[in-house]
């Protein structure tokens, strides 16, 4: 309000008509004053709104953000289990690799042997039909040796059967010989 106000004096007093105008100025003041008091509250109501709003809002946002903590904590260690499974299973499919090259190994030696083992088959047969053709080669050789010794085994029996004849014979002469000396 305005202070030391001055009034300029009238006959039974201060002139009405100043009082009035300076009553209305003061309500005009005091009408804007309220009016910009009203919108200052109106500013503050809304402030205070929106500030409860930006609360409301804020505990929400802590609510989901302690949520999303927890998320992030449970999915840390979701991860933590799966990079060790994925350890796990590395380490699994490196065993398997090594058993499955050992394995390949193992056939391909076995398929090494076994195509040795045929080669040595067919080898053996070979000698083994080699050996038998020798065999019975050795073998008709043998029987036309023995053929050979029998005709000459009969040949030298027939000789000798002529020979113990003619002994015979030249015995049994002596011995009449020597009968008929004696007589």
């Amino acid at each position: 309000m305005h202070d030391n106000v001055i009034f300029r004096s009238a006959a039974f007093g201060f002139d009405k008509r100043e009082v009035m105008e300076y009553i209305s100025s003061i309500c005009e003041v005091n009408a804007e004053n309220i009016r910009r008091l009203n919108g200052a509250n109106a500013e503050i109501a809304k402030c205070r709104q929106e500030s409860e709003n930006f609360r409301n809002e804020n505990a929400e946002l802590v609510a989901k953000n302690k949520a999303l903590e927890e998320e992030i904590a449970e999915n840390q260690k979701l991860i933590e289990s799966l990079n060790e499974k994925i350890t796990e299973l590395t380490e699994k499919a490196e065993k398997v690799n090594e058993i499955e090259g050992a394995e390949e190994k193992a056939n391909q030696l076995m398929m090494d042997s076994l195509r040795y083992s045929e080669s040595c088959i067919k080898n053996a047969q070979r000698v083994s039909e080699s050996l038998n053709i020798s065999t019975k080669n050795k073998i008709d050789k043998a029987k036309s040796c023995l053929n050979t010794v029998s005709s000459d085994f009969k040949s030298l029996t027939g000789q000798l059967e002529q020979s113990i004849s003619e002994i015979s014979q030249r015995l049994a002469e002596l011995s009449k010989g020597l009968d008929d000396s004696g007589k």
